[in-house]
């Protein structure tokens, strides 16, 4: 609801200024409910091997890869075959698999910078040579598909696949949800180093601004070593 107030919002503001309406046809005092809070869930290394080791075949490889690139479910589920380059070990993000009305279909990332190329680890593309071995491209050469080789859709498999597996690792939270392995990619990518303009970028976000406003809390571990780091300078050897 706070969302859809935002975007009519944003919409009577454009209309005002091209002066196609006089007066916004918002109302200047709207009741909102409350924004929920923050419920994003940070898994470690080993709670993510813990969820992989517990899944189908079939699925080992999306979520590993979910875990270790940080991709959206969209740009999983649309990845094709000719964008994923295991002799390089990249993947190259050029679009996504929307959901709209019932109907599944390919579109363009949902920003320019969406659109990118993401490195991976040797163990995504040992996992992933895998996978396109055992289960060859289906329908438009997607990677990841279901038993018949179709588009995976969203509801369904979260419904059947990632819930009762969550449910049945002990380690992992409950109510841990897939686009949590996007959070913890980032929590990772801080652990291990990483600056946070190549975050910004594999993550696809708009701006390096998007990615330390939703991630600021987690910076803090950087600035902790930096300053260590720093200190380390000044300290006589």
């Amino acid at each position: 609801v706070r969302s859809i107030a935002a975007l009519l919002s944003s919409l009577s503001l454009a209309a005002v200024e091209d002066e196609r309406i006089k007066k916004s046809f918002m109302p200047n005092r709207l009741t909102l409910p409350r924004a929920k809070a923050d419920e994003r869930i940070f898994l470690d290394p080993h709670q993510v091997d813990d969820l992989v080791d517990a899944a189908e075949d079939r699925d080992k490889a999306l979520i590993c890869t979910a875990a270790w690139t940080g991709l959206r479910w969209g740009e999983l589920v649309g990845l094709k075959r000719e964008c994923l380059d295991l002799d390089k070990a990249t993947i190259e993000v050029r679009e996504a698999l929307v959901d709209v009305a019932g109907n599944l279909y390919l579109s363009p990332p949902k920003t320019p910078g969406s659109r990118r190329v993401v490195r991976l680890r040797e163990q995504n593309v040992a996992m992933l040579k895998h996978h396109v071995a055992t289960y060859p491209p289906g329908q438009d050469t997607l990677v990841f598909t279901t038993d018949l080789r179709r588009p995976i859709r969203d509801d369904n498999w979260r419904k059947r696949v990632w819930k009762p597996l969550v449910e049945s690792v002990p380690t992992v939270p409950d109510n841990t949800r897939f686009h949590d392995l996007r959070h913890t990619h980032v929590a990772l990518c801080i652990q291990a180093g990483m600056n946070l303009k190549s975050i910004q970028t594999r993550l696809g976000h708009s701006s390096i601004r998007v990615t330390g406003d939703r991630y600021a809390h987690l910076l803090q571990v950087v600035e902790d070593r930096d300053m260590a780091s720093l200190d380390a300078l000044g300290s006589p050897s």
